[in-house]
């Protein structure tokens, strides 16, 4: 089983009111066939009865876990041009210095305290700075350089670019051919230049943009559990020159783009609350709502070493759209009143095509803020060897 989702079976658990409620558990494709499938849900049935859930629908898919760090050659779609190549925000698109084809996105900013020194970095998931790596990432390891935006995303912008200039070149071209050959005064329009020409300089300063925002410092790495959690983090070093107003100005308020999708969408943070609404931005799918429900799921990462976690899932607050895709790995997830409260680290990809009573694609999973900054400080105080670290949201 790969993610069943996670029902706590404890003595005296009242039966779900809701007849429609279902426990979804996900296998990995051609993984059993239809009598095993038949076998696992009549075992599942049984230990549910002895909890008087027999209300509860039981449904078998084929789905598989995925982190949401993203080697698609498509530009994030969360930003514009100018918010990619400006200051680096918050769920902007990051990845690490080269072609490792790896891309996710600019979590929150830490203030990390130690022995009257105040620093400020960014966290986001290991796998994005280190694709394919499980040992974490320590201070004394070579320097691993962090871009913004990432390379894949960088490719696809100027590529993008040169292709519209040359577009718009041909056009220029075509329309002067045109005036040439007509008689009396010119009907074309002299602004089809300008997108040119705006492209071109876009062009120009992508090519020449210092997308170096940092190094990073430390990691997790893919294999720690704390309180049922597996943590996949990285802290980043920010160079302060990419930051106009220092890094002592940074904080985790929402950005602007992500203030105007909530204004366009009507927000109110009570009933927000009421509902347990949440919202992040991400590299991939920009601002996004879901739902914290507080349904869990049982995680089972088959690595060289298989590694099991319960995990926080979001769902989407609307089946025509996802809370989040690959690329926003490591994206801030904000609770209703606009405090941080997870990280996004991945969700499921469903493999079938009958539907399921869950829409498999639609589920994310996202770590706890608290349950990082509570790890940081611990792996923190084991690499420097001192135990007075405190690691708080900027």
């Amino acid at each position: 089983m790969v993610c069943p989702f996670h029902v706590v079976l404890e003595e005296g658990l009242a039966p779900p009111s809701d007849a429609g409620t279902f426990l979804i558990v996900t296998v990995h494709p051609c993984s059993l066939s239809v009598e095993a499938a038949e076998e696992v849900v009549y075992q599942l049935y049984q230990v549910l009865l002895r909890f008087g859930l027999n209300s509860m629908g039981i449904e078998i898919c084929e789905s598989a876990v995925t982190y949401f760090g993203s080697d698609f050659q498509l530009p994030g779609v969360g930003c514009s041009f100018a918010q990619a190549y400006g200051q680096p925000m918050l769920g902007t698109s990051i990845g690490p210095a080269g072609d490792s084809g790896q891309t996710g996105s600019l979590g929150f900013y830490l203030k990390v305290e130690y022995q009257g020194n105040t620093d400020v970095l960014a966290i986001t998931c290991h796998h994005v700075i280190a694709p394919g790596k499980e040992a974490p990432v320590r201070p004394q390891d070579p320097p691993l350089t962090i871009e913004s935006p990432g390379q894949v995303d960088h490719n696809a912008w100027t590529a993008g670019l040169a292709q519209a200039v040359k577009n718009s070149a041909a056009i220029d071209d075509f329309f002067a051919g045109m005036q040439s050959t007509t008689a009396g005064p010119s009907q074309v329009d002299h602004n089809a230049g300008t997108a040119g020409l705006s492209d071109e300089l876009r062009l120009q300063t992508a090519h020449t943009f210092s997308r170096d925002i940092g190094l990073v410092h430390i990691s997790s790495g893919m294999s720690d559990i704390i309180h049922d959690c597996r943590l996949d983090w990285a802290l980043v070093e920010l160079r302060a020159s990419q930051f106009a107003d220092g890094l002592e100005r940074l904080s985790n308020k929402p950005p602007a783009h992500l203030l105007e999708y909530l204004f366009a969408h009507r927000y109110n943070p009570h009933e927000a609350a009421a509902r347990n609404i949440v919202f992040k931005v991400g590299r991939t799918t920009g601002p996004t709502m879901g739902i914290a429900s507080g349904c869990r799921a049982v995680v089972q990462v088959f690595q060289s070493k298989t590694v099991r976690s319960i995990e926080h899932v979001i769902t989407s607050c609307s089946s025509a759209q996802c809370f989040a895709r690959p690329g926003d790995s490591g994206a801030p997830v904000y609770g209703a009143c606009g405090d941080g409260q997870f990280m996004v680290w991945g969700g499921l990809e469903q493999r079938e095509r009958e539907p399921a009573a869950v829409a498999l694609d639609l589920v994310v999973f996202a770590t706890p803020i608290q349950t990082i900054l509570h790890h940081v400080e611990a792996k923190l105080s084991q690499a420097i060897g001192h135990t007075n670290f405190k690691v708080t949201l900027a």
